[in-house]
C-alpha cells in the first residue's frame, strides 16, 4: 500500500447520481479532462437532458389539460425526480466551481509570495 499524498491536481468530485435513495459519491479525478470526470460528465448531461425532455412531456399534457389525477400525480412525482436530481447536479457543479476559485486565489498567494 501507497502512503504517497494524491498529486495537487487529484481531487475528490462530487457526483449526484438519480435516484432518491442514492445521493451523491465522491470519485477521485485527477484532471478535468481525464477518464473520470468524462464520466460523472457524462452522468451529469445525462439526468440534465432527461429532466428537459421530461419537461417538455409533462408541459404538453398539461397543456391539453386531458390527464386523469393518476396521471397528474405520476407526472408530479417524477417531476419531483427529475427536479431532485438536477439540483444534485447544480450543487456538484456549483461545489467545483468553488474548490476552483478557492486553487485560483491560493496560486494568486502564492504569486505575491515569491
Amino acid at each position: 500500500m501507497s502512503h504517497r499524498l494524491p498529486s495537487r491536481e487529484a481531487s475528490l468530485r462530487r457526483v449526484s447520481l438519480p435516484g432518491d435513495d442514492v445521493g451523491s459519491v465522491y470519485v477521485r479525478a485527477s484532471s478535468p479532462g481525464g477518464i473520470v470526470s468524462r464520466i460523472a460528465d457524462s452522468i451529469e448531461a445525462s439526468q440534465v437532458d432527461g429532466a428537459r425532455a421530461f419537461l417538455d412531456i409533462a408541459r404538453r399534457v398539461l397543456e391539453a389539460d386531458s390527464a386523469t389525477r393518476d396521471e397528474a400525480l405520476m407526472f408530479l412525482t417524477v417531476t419531483v425526480d427529475h427536479l431532485h436530481d438536477v439540483i444534485g447536479v447544480a450543487e456538484a457543479r456549483g461545489a467545483r466551481l468553488d474548490a476552483a476559485e478557492d486553487v485560483e486565489e491560493e496560486d494568486d498567494e502564492d504569486d505575491d509570495v515569491e
